[in-house]
């Protein structure tokens, strides 16, 4: 099966995108518990 290659890149971005968004909550979140825990 061949897969077009805007597909693929569409796939790959949208990968990519959501790899990001969650690194970036994981690491506000930590962030936020670090605030939270400095008094």
């Amino acid at each position: 099966m061949v897969i077009p290659r805007y597909l693929f890149r569409n796939i790959l971005g949208a990968i990519a995108a959501f790899v990001l968004m969650t690194v970036f909550r994981e690491s506000a979140e930590r962030e936020a518990l670090g605030f939270a825990l400095i008094p």
